[in-house]
Parts: structure tokens; sequence; C-alpha cells
């Protein structure tokens, strides 16, 4: 009959001791990817809204287009500030956000244009 060799004589702990020294670390990286997916997200949302708000001041061709502009971006976007430009073949918007990531303050920075000729809203900057 064989027999296994024993290569350890008491491995019962290991694993446990093992997972008590990865778990901080697993916490740590789960958290980091949070975080910049939940400003990702945001990033992602507003950039959106920015992009159909200045299309519909493309596509309205109303007296007071400035002012519902700001309107809808008062009502859909959260910033710090903003920048509202409207000619009359041109949109530009311009909006500041700060947001923590890592208990510091970042500040995101909008800056998108559109023009009324080609109906194309672009991002500068």
């Amino acid at each position: 009959m064989l027999m296994k060799p024993k290569l350890l004589l008491n491995d019962k702990g290991q694993v446990l001791v093992l997972f008590v020294i990865l778990l901080p670390v697993l916490l740590l990286a789960l958290f980091v990817v949070v975080e910049i997916s939940n400003l990702s997200i945001l990033k992602s949302k507003t950039t959106n809204t920015i992009r159909e708000i200045i299309s519909y001041g493309l596509n309205n061709n109303g007296d007071d287009v400035s002012s519902q502009l700001n309107n809808l971006i008062d009502i859909n976007i959260k910033y710090d500030s903003k920048e509202v430009f409207v000619t009359d073949n041109e949109i530009e918007v311009r909006i500041v956000q700060n947001e923590k990531l890592f208990g510091r303050n970042i500040e995101l920075k909008y800056n998108y244009k559109g023009t009324k000729e080609d109906k194309i809203v672009i991002e500068e900057g």
C-alpha cells in the first residue's frame, strides 16, 4: 500500500491566514473599481445630457433659446458653474463639476459646441 507523504504537519489555519491577509487588498481593489465606475458613469451621463441639450437648441428656432437651454441644464445637470453662449449659427456650453474621488476634490470640465449648419455637437478642449 502506497501512502501519501505529508508535506506539512499542520495546515488547518493556512487558508484562514491567507484570507485575512488578502481581504484588505481585495476590499481596496473593490473600492477603487466602484469609485472610478461612479465617476465614469457621472461623466458619461453629463456628456450625453449636454449633447442632447445642444442638439435641442440647434433644432429649436424659438426666440428665447438661451433661457430654454439654461433651464434644461438647471433641471438635468448638477454643476458648480455653467456658461451658455448662443449666437446665430452656434451654441457653446461650458460646465464645471466638482466631485470627490478617494476623498480628494477633482474638477470635471465639459466644453461642447454645436453649429446650426452642420447640426453636429463637438467636444472642445
